[in-house]
This record gives C-alpha cells, structure tokens and sequence, in this order.
C-alpha cells in the first residue's frame, strides 16, 4: 500500500541509497523488498526470528 502511493510523489527519490530495515521475511516482506529495488537502489536489511524464512529469493 506504501509503495503504491510512493510512486505518484517525489518522496520515492529520497529512498535512493536509502538505508532500510524490513522486519519479517514472510510475502509481504518479500513483496516490499521487490518493489523498492525496481523503483530505486536501496540498502536493506532483513531482519526475521528464524533463519529458515529469511532467504528472500531477491
């Protein structure tokens, strides 16, 4: 929902080189993730309880 209003303003330019923190890697983590790095180049860091989710697959 975020992004999507993200795309319409100026705001999504001031993400770039933006350093991030995603908490959770469940779908909408995923889904985040693969948003922001078609729209500009972030710096992210996925932060999740287990390791056996974390594999984002970006």
């Amino acid at each position: 929902m975020v992004l999507v209003m993200l795309k319409d303003c100026t705001a999504l330019s001031r993400l770039e080189n933006a350093y991030i923190l995603i908490l959770g890697a469940g779908g909408a983590s995923k889904g985040i993730a693969y948003e922001l790095a078609k729209f500009v180049k972030p710096k992210l860091t996925v932060a999740n309880r287990t390791m056996a989710r974390l594999n984002l697959g970006i």
